[in-house]
């Protein structure tokens, strides 16, 4: 058995890790539309998250270039059905300026400002069920490369509402793609010749009483327990954060040893493009 427990500290938060936008099928939940700003490269998304509580909708944007997002604006039409539980902000840089209703539904607000090579802070809402139609998204920012992003979607809901569950492998592995264990929000990509057929793999996402104490200036965004994956085996795992991080972030992982202590691993993993979870790989034994 194996735990990991991954950690963001400010000190990590130096650059903007860009990736190109067509490699972001791999890295995170369903997109309901990822759009472009032309003539930029700047992407935007939005995903959801069934939380045991209520639902996530996080809006991202992937900012390759690290160009400034000066006066930025962000404005989310929902629609009639919606129920806003909360909508979030990131001190210092972005601020909710509130919600207000229109003829469909109500509209959402938010202003931010990014200098060049900021993180760029995930836009969040929940609701307390998913939406049955469309949600607008429109983002604007100036500056002397102004730009605008206008879209609408209906992401598909990825359930992130289970403590824990099995999944069954085969030496085949997943091919190009992620599976999800069970309702945990955990997604697993597997190469050929990994695992056994017939292997089971028993995953936990872990609550924050269970968080290492005197831990200092480490937030502790995401823990997951792993058991049953055999010596030497490696898999790719996506585990949900516990609230959305600006994708790309990287961040410092931990392993518990068998008496007990906790340890930093060498490696790292890093924040998905639709900032709802970590990456990392995951090794047996």
């Amino acid at each position: 058995m194996k735990t990991v427990y991954v950690s963001l500290t400010v000190l990590l938060v130096i650059a903007m890790i860009g990736m190109p936008m067509a490699n972001h099928g791999p890295f995170g939940a369903d997109v309901a539309q990822a759009q472009v700003s032309v003539p930029s490269d700047i992407a935007v998304q939005l995903t959801t998250l069934r939380q045991t509580d209520n639902v996530r909708y996080t809006i991202t944007i992937i900012n390759p270039s690290d160009r400034p997002l000066p006066g930025l604006t962000t404005l989310v039409e929902l629609p009639s059905s919606a129920n806003l539980v909360q909508a979030l902000e990131t001190e210092g840089f972005s601020h909710f300026l509130g919600a207000l209703p229109h003829a469909r539904g109500q509209n959402l607000y938010w202003s931010a400002n990014f200098g060049a090579g900021d993180y760029v802070d995930a836009f969040i809402f929940t609701l307390d069920a998913p939406v049955d139609s469309a949600i607008g998204v429109n983002l604007k920012w100036a500056g002397d490369q102004p730009g605008q992003v206008e879209f609408w979607g209906l992401p598909a809901v990825l359930a992130a509402n289970q403590v824990d569950s099995d999944l069954a492998l085969s030496a085949a592995g997943t091919g190009d793609s992620l599976v999800p264990v069970g309702a945990t929000g955990v997604l697993v990509g597997v190469a050929q010749g990994q695992v056994q057929d017939g292997t089971k793999i028993h995953f936990r996402v872990m609550d924050p009483s269970e968080d290492p104490t005197d831990s200092g200036d480490l937030w502790w965004c995401s823990a997951v327990e792993v058991t049953g994956l055999p010596a030497g085996a490696q898999i790719t795992v996506l585990v949900p954060l516990r609230e959305p991080l600006p994708p790309g972030a990287p961040v410092a992982l931990f392993t518990r040893q068998t008496g007990g202590d906790w340890v930093p691993m060498a490696a790292q993993g890093i924040v998905t493009f639709d900032g709802q979870h970590v990456a990392y790989a995951h090794l047996g034994g």
